[in-house]
């Protein structure tokens, strides 16, 4: 347990954030969401869900949702980035308490900006089991 607050306590580097900010985007942006279609599309029919799909209410509602939890969730990283020095990689820590911002306006504003994004991918589309 020392070795994680050693690595919490730790101020990194600029160059060394945006590394980890971008290995993180690459996971919970591009990643997962894949793995969420791709899974989704083998849950389903196991699990005789049925789809919802409403035409085109599913592309638009599903990509509004991705873009409203993509522009929160990214706020969310730039404000801890640059008024909390860290990353929201636990390994990177914020510095700084952050009150501001997104934080100003919900307790857990990533949380909020990546249960959004993913919602908007399993309703575009149209799984129960992404959900």
């Amino acid at each position: 347990m020392s070795r994680f607050k050693k690595w919490a306590e730790h101020e990194y580097s600029r160059k060394h954030r945006i590394i980890a900010v971008v290995f993180g985007g690459i996971l919970f942006w591009i990643a997962i969401p894949f793995l969420m279609i791709i899974g989704s599309s083998f849950i389903d029919p196991w699990l005789s869900l049925p789809g919802f799909r409403i035409g085109p209410v599913n592309l638009w509602a599903g990509v509004s949702l991705m873009i409203i939890g993509w522009l929160f969730a990214n706020w969310t990283v730039k404000v801890q980035f640059s008024s909390g020095r860290g990353t929201p990689i636990p390994l990177m820590a914020t510095q700084r308490l952050v009150v501001k911002g997104p934080y100003a306006l919900c307790r857990n504003p990533m949380t909020l900006g990546t249960a959004l994004f993913y919602a908007g991918v399993a309703i575009w589309r149209g799984s129960f089991s992404a959900l």
